[in-house]
């Protein structure tokens, strides 16, 4: 148990090695979980950073569902020790994100609120401050699902400031990230194109395909709503072109890893543009495989495309 509990902390990023162990890992895990005691310090902190090392890897398997319960799990023991520092990066990131997703608004709302107290708990700490800006980009979630460009706004600039406390370049691309899609929600898609495509290069250079094909699915987005008010056909069609390019390139990604949110992102992204060209039949096909994929991870959220495209907002 104590073997695998550090194996999953230094193998924390790679998800293959993960993957090939996952059984025996979460055997551990459940067994390590019984002998967390108020009186075993080292116990408990050794359970608390194996799950927080596989919340990435739950996250890329789509098992939102699980890392929430592996998270309240280990968050039981960090309320049991005492310790602010784990509280807040469980409840702000671990825990909350996958809510997010799911489309608990008011759980995810609930546990961001519990990080930032944790993190504020614990001083200027730079680690605090991630989990802090951690919370804020999912508040800043909240609201773009609501709609609410200004609120959306105000937690972007939120996780900016704590991305810059602590040099966290990460954080401070997702704040970017949340900046474009609060500008689309303002009605600036120019401006989130710039966004988009600053961190679509950026993350070409990392040469992560997740994030590459997330954020070619987030540039088509922009493309599109510009498209929607573009008068002259030969530029509209130009517009289509390009947002389908990324969005096929953001499904292909998709499928090369096996990732079914990111598939059913890009089938309900093109479902979108097949009905700017008005090809009712495809998008029909489209968007309903694409929200199969949602409804079997238990995605209660719209794709991005119904959220952000604004003829499909309006209707």
């Amino acid at each position: 148990m104590q073997y695998l509990m550090r194996e999953v902390v230094t193998h924390a990023a790679d998800n293959a090695t993960l993957d090939a162990d996952r059984i025996d890992i979460m055997s551990a895990l459940a067994v390590a979980r019984e002998y967390c005691h108020e009186n075993d310090l080292k116990q408990c902190q050794l359970y608390i950073r194996a799950v927080g090392a596989l919340a990435r890897f739950l996250g890329f398997r789509n098992a939102l569902s699980e890392r929430v319960t592996w998270g309240k799990s280990a968050l039981e023991v960090a309320v049991l020790i005492g310790d602010d520092l784990a509280i807040a990066e469980l409840c702000s990131s671990t825990i909350a994100w996958p809510l997010l997703q799911l489309g608990d608004y008011p759980e995810t709302e609930r546990y961001c609120l519990e990080g930032l107290k944790a993190a504020g708990r614990c001083g200027n700490s730079g680690v605090a401050a991630r989990w802090a800006g951690n919370a804020s980009r999912s508040l800043c979630g909240i609201a773009r699902d609501a709609d609410d460009g200004s609120k959306a706004q105000h937690w972007a600039e939120k996780a900016e400031m704590y991305g810059r406390r602590c040099g966290d370049e990460s954080l401070i691309r997702g704040a970017k990230l949340d900046f474009g899609y609060a500008a689309m929600l303002l009605g600036n898609f120019e401006e989130a194109e710039r966004l988009f495509a600053n961190l679509l290069e950026e993350e070409e250079r990392g040469g992560d395909d997740e994030r590459v094909g997330n954020r070619s699915g987030d540039l088509a987005l922009a493309i599109m709503n510009q498209a929607l008010r573009c008068d002259d056909i030969a530029e509209r069609t130009r517009l289509c072109d390009r947002a389908s390019a990324n969005m096929e390139r953001g499904l292909r990604l998709g499928i090369k890893i096996s990732h079914s949110v990111m598939v059913g992102e890009g089938e309900m992204g093109l479902a979108t543009l097949a009905r700017i060209r008005g090809d009712e039949r495809e998008y029909q096909r489209l968007i309903a495989s694409g929200r199969r994929h949602f409804e079997k991870l238990g995605i209660r959220r719209k794709g991005r495309a119904e959220q952000f495209v604004t003829f499909l907002r309006e209707e």
